[in-house]
Parts: structure tokens; C-alpha cells; sequence
């Protein structure tokens, strides 16, 4: 696959901002620089493309499903090249409507970088020492390798994307909703109110998050763990996701399109933005199986604030949830039933 970073003229930006945006809404985070790019009607032209079965097979691999590793840095806007704190792994299968996503802990230490080799720091790391060892441009084909090799699956695509442009895009799509179990009140994270510093609290119950607000519910950890903010994340990516779709494809990519119109970094394939958005429309996000690899099941304790993977249990749900080989490797959208012309009444 080809990597995209910076918008170019005509139909190929339009493309890039559709599929830029559709990755900002599968990892919920996203730096997001520049002028908004206007609608036009080549970009809901998109939603009405014609697909192939060898785009298809394209996105899906040879597994059946559509698998990206979702990088979120704490870069600033501007840069992309930081610590990636969010690391997931989501996959959809547009055939079974079976989605999953894992998380792995910023604190994970001694990651397999091959069959003899560990990477000895924290993961969140892993990524800028790879941009500055091969280059940016390569450094997340790396580390799409690195995890699925690792972790034993197969992965189709990378995104990395940075946390401080997530509150435009909620903004773009008119907020998300996201049900809070009890009352979260952060010690340390605070948001500008009305030009003063307040700290930010999530009461129990449904709570609408738009800007600043949707923004610390991805980042606050002082409230309980890393690993709860990490479950908060993948939250808010399905309530992002399931937002997006009830805009339907000309709505959401139009939008999408005016929200990413920036600065990303991923190897999706630029041309098949509007079939991915139809396979991520066939998942049955309610029952999404969700998971953090942290301690105990999934992990142990390798020093201070450190964690090593239990790989044999990581590689065990990984199996059951995302299937090492799936019968019908493609998956095409059912062709629109034709209108049928009136005959005249004699």
C-alpha cells in the first residue's frame, strides 16, 4: 500500500481526505491542520462508487477481515512523530458483522520485535525509534509488522493520528454519547472554561461530549488507571464509529472530509475509502468484543509502572476473536435493487 501524508489537488485529495477522515473515526483521535476542505459533490460521489471484488480482496487480506493497528501520539498539532500512549487493534468482518478490538498498555515492556529480539523499553516508544531509525515514512509499515508478527494476526493497514485534533472532529459530527458507570472526577485534568482552568468531571449516566470535554474523557487516568482510560478509548472510538454511520455515506463523508482535511499518516489505500466505509457499516458494534491486554489475565508485573504481555493468553482471544481464517474472503455490497419505470395508463 502506498502511505499518504499531505493532501494533493483534485480527485486524489478528496480520496485522501475520505480516507484520512474514516481513520480519525476508527482510532476516535486525529491532528488536524490547515483549511477545511469544502463538500462538493465529487466527494459524496465517493459513497457511490463502483467496487471490485479485487479491491475487496485488497482490504480484507487473506483472513476475511479488515484489520487496522490504530496509533494515537501525544504529539502536539504539528508533529506526529511522539510516543504513541494508544495503541489498538481493530478489526471488522463485513461478512459475520463480527467486530473486535484490543488494546495494548503504553507500559508494556519487552515486545517481541522478532523471533530472537525484544524491544527492552515501554511500547509507547517503540514507534519514534523506528521513525528515527528508518524514517517516518516507513516507520508504521514497521510497526504494523512488529505487533502482528508479535501477536500472530494479520494485519491490513495503519493509522497514526494525534490526540489534539479528536475535539474538532466530534465537533464535525455533532458530538458522541457514551454511558458512564459512575461519577469520574480527574485530580489533574483540567479544560478551559470560559478562559478559567476547571477540572473536568463525567457524572453517571449518558453523557454528550462534544470539544475539549470528548477529548479528556480519552486522556483523564488519574481517576482510576491506564487501563480504564484505555477501555474509555475504545468507547469512545465505537460511539464515534456508530455516530458517523447513522450520518449515512454522503453526510459522513462529507464531513469526514471537512474535519481531516490535515496532516495523517497511514498506509490505507486511498481508492477503496468508500468500500471500507461499507464494510465498517456491516459491524454489529453493540456487541463488539472489546479488550485490554493489562494485568492480571493478560499481563504481569516487570518492574515499576512496567508490564510484560502473557503472549500465549493475548494470542489465545485473539484466535477466538479474530478468527485466524474466515471462509468468503471478500465482500462486496449488494447491488441496489432497480427502479422500475412506470408505464403510462393508456
Amino acid at each position: 500500500m502506498n502511505e499518504s501524508t499531505t493532501p494533493v489537488a483534485g480527485r486524489s485529495a478528496l480520496l485522501r481526505a475520505a480516507v484520512a477522515g474514516l481513520a480519525v473515526i476508527v482510532v476516535g483521535t486525529a491532528v488536524i491542520t490547515g483549511p477545511a476542505v469544502k463538500p462538493t459533490r465529487a466527494i459524496l460521489d465517493l459513497a457511490a462508487a463502483t467496487y471490485t471484488t479485487a479491491q475487496s480482496q485488497a482490504i480484507l487480506g487473506t483472513d476475511g477481515r479488515f484489520t487496522i493497528l490504530l496509533l494515537g501520539s501525544d504529539a502536539r498539532a504539528g508533529g506526529l512523530v511522539s510516543r504513541t500512549d494508544a495503541i489498538l487493534v481493530a478489526s471488522v468482518n463485513p461478512n459475520t458483522r463480527q467486530a473486535a478490538v484490543f488494546s495494548i498498555p503504553r507500559d508494556v515492556v519487552n515486545f517481541p520485535m522478532t523471533a530472537r529480539t525484544k524491544w527492552p523499553g515501554k511500547i509507547n516508544a517503540l514507534y519514534p525509534y523506528l521513525a528515527k531509525k528508518y524514517g517516518a515514512s516507513s516507520a508504521g509499515r514497521r510497526m504494523r509488522a512488529i505487533v502482528g508478527n508479535a501477536l500472530q494476526v494479520e494485519i491490513d493497514a495503519y493509522a497514526l493520528i494525534g490526540f489534539t485534533g479528536f475535539r474538532r472532529l466530534v465537533d464535525r459530527i455533532g458530538g458522541v454519547d457514551v454511558y458512564v458507570a459512575r461519577t469520574l472526577r480527574d485530580p489533574k485534568y483540567t479544560i478551559l472554561v470560559n478562559g478559567v482552568r476547571r477540572r473536568v468531571t463525567f457524572y453517571a449516566g449518558w453523557n454528550h461530549l462534544t470539544n475539549q470535554r470528548a477529548l479528556a474523557y480519552a486522556r483523564i487516568r488519574y481517576v482510576d488507571s491506564d487501563y480504564a482510560r484505555a477501555r474509555r478509548q475504545q468507547q469512545l472510538i465505537i460511539a464515534a464509529i456508530t455516530k458517523t454511520l447513522s450520518l449515512g455515506p454522503d453526510g459522513a463523508l462529507s464531513g469526514l472530509v471537512a474535519a481531516s482535511s490535515g496532516v495523517i499518516r497511514t498506509d490505507l489505500p486511498l481508492v477503496n475509502a468508500p468500500l471500507i466505509f461499507a464494510m465498517v457499516q456491516q459491524a454489529d458494534l453493540r456487541n463488539a468484543k472489546r479488550v485490554v491486554f493489562g494485568p492480571r489475565t493478560y499481563a504481569y508485573s516487570a518492574g515499576i509502572a512496567r508490564i510484560a504481555l502473557r503472549l500465549t493468553i493475548c494470542r489465545t482471544w485473539i484466535r477466538r476473536y479474530f478468527p485466524l481464517r474466515q471462509p468468503g474472503a471478500t465482500w462486496l455490497p449488494p447491488e441496489p435493487a432497480p427502479v422500475e419505470t412506470p408505464v403510462p395508463t393508456p
